[in-house]
């Protein structure tokens, strides 16, 4: 085709031209929403409760629904037991959750409801559910399966919010979609969105600060209320959801600083620094304000519960620190919940080999992103995505090195089990990371969406 050819057929109603004009944010939240949806049709939404987290969560939420926050001394109740049990042994009788009563010690840890440590704040959808939707006296099936499923509604939340993110970053229409449906398609991020826990909420306020901060980074502004309102409600959110959210602010600040002294990017004005220090202190303070709310309430503590929970070891805490650091590879593997996913130990599933595959191909374009001199961010050059992708790896790596350490810092306490889960927040960055690839390899973007869609729709 000759190109005046080409170009009578971009004029021509119903060409090219016509699919340019449908509105970047429409295509990235369609994909990114829909690779989400497809993934969940293959969820099994009714398996067994995850041996880590989800009874306690559930017992959490459950509390809340009856106007009861969690304190160190609550044991899980009957109703959470009751769930708990009749799933695992895959019961047909509907009246199975109030068949008998349970001892809650028999259950580990003891019986605790060890999540007192987390403030009320990401669990709030699930009680609203709890409390309008889910019949309370129906079978163990109904009421986990309509629980579980808040997380499609979270999942548009994100979905949303991912799409303010990268239109802000970038234009390239190819790239962004590439970027989405990778991002959506990681298994430890969609994981996270399957279970009843405040994971998924966590994901969505640390999201939430990334796309503020890079928007305040690029709309500068000298009115103090416009970054000062933004930055405390941030704060309050990831304090009140999940103070580990906060993580989000390393690969920002990492990022910030070195796109100005390694790659003369123009430096942030005083007001964002102070947005970041902001968001750090009200996530802080609000965190460790609950905190005490919750030990003054208790007659139990922190120590007692957890010396249930977790081992202690005749190790220093350079050591304990560096127990979980294989936990990396968690964003390439996830957690499987997936219907077809194998159980191994420690509860940890593994989802198909489409999956992993297709997350070894993004884990390739992040790092192979690391190596191209090439600016992908046209509409926010104030952050050079090579150096914000070694900041984004340094995220991770902090993340599974201070969390274990928190852990031992407040009682000697090992970690024996995985804890990439909290590495779930950083991820929509590390798509951010992942764009110069992307744009460089156009072959790459559309083996990334059309493989993603069928793995989604036909292999997840």
């Amino acid at each position: 085709m000759d190109p005046s050819s080409a170009a009578m057929l971009e004029r021509r109603p119903g060409g090219v031209s016509r699919l340019t004009r449908i509105p970047l944010w429409l295509i990235i939240f369609s994909l990114f929403a829909g690779a989400g949806i497809l993934q969940s049709l293959s969820v099994d939404w009714t398996r067994p409760l995850s041996i880590d987290d989800e009874v306690p969560h559930i017992n959490y939420v459950l509390r809340l629904t009856e106007g009861e926050i969690t304190t160190w001394d609550d044991a899980n109740s009957q109703r959470t037991l009751g769930i708990a049990e009749c799933l695992e042994e895959k019961s047909d009788n509907p009246q199975c959750v109030i068949a008998e009563v349970r001892d809650p010690q028999e259950r580990w840890p003891n019986g605790y409801s060890y999540e007192a440590m987390q403030a009320p704040g990401g669990y709030l959808p699930f009680a609203l559910a709890a409390a309008t939707a889910v019949d309370a006296a129906g079978d163990h099936y109904s009421q986990i399966r309509q629980l579980r499923v808040v997380n499609v509604g979270l999942w548009l939340i994100l979905a949303a919010i991912w799409t303010f993110l990268i239109v802000h970053v970038t234009s390239n229409r190819l790239a962004a979609a590439a970027a989405s449906v990778t991002v959506a398609l990681n298994p430890l991020l969609f994981d996270r969105f399957t279970y009843v826990t405040n994971d998924g909420p966590a994901v969505i306020a640390a999201t939430a600060t990334a796309a503020w901060l890079l928007y305040f980074l690029t709309r500068r502004t000298g009115r103090w209320w416009v970054w000062v309102v933004p930055s405390i409600a941030l704060g309050l959110a990831m304090g009140l959801i999940k103070a580990t959210a906060l993580i989000v602010l390393v690969p920002l600040v990492l990022a910030a600083w070195g796109s100005v002294h390694f790659a003369s990017k123009r430096p942030p004005t005083v007001q964002w620094w102070l947005a970041n220090l902001l968001i750090a202190v009200t996530t802080a303070v609000s965190a460790i304000g609950y905190t005490a709310h919750i030990n003054a309430l208790s007659s139990s503590d922190f120590g007692t519960v957890f010396s249930i929970i977790l081992p202690k070891g005749d190790v220093d805490g350079v050591t304990a620190s560096l127990f979980r650091i294989s936990d990396v590879s968690d964003v390439v593997t996830g957690s499987g919940s997936r219907s077809s996913a194998q159980l191994f130990e420690w509860g940890f599933n593994s989802p198909s080999a489409p999956v992993l595959l297709l997350s070894l191909a993004a884990a390739a374009a992040f790092l192979v992103s690391l190596a191209l001199h090439r600016n992908a961010f046209d509409r926010c050059r104030d952050i050079d995505p090579r150096i914000l992708g070694f900041a984004v790896l340094a995220g991770f790596l902090m993340m599974v090195i201070a969390n274990p350490l928190l852990h031992y810092l407040r009682g000697e306490f090992l970690m024996p089990f995985g804890i990439g889960r909290f590495q779930a927040t950083l991820l929509p960055l590390a798509g951010l990371a992942m764009l110069p690839a992307f744009t460089r390899f156009r072959g790459w973007s559309v083996a990334m969406i059309v493989g993603g869609l069928i793995v989604a729709a036909f292999a997840s």
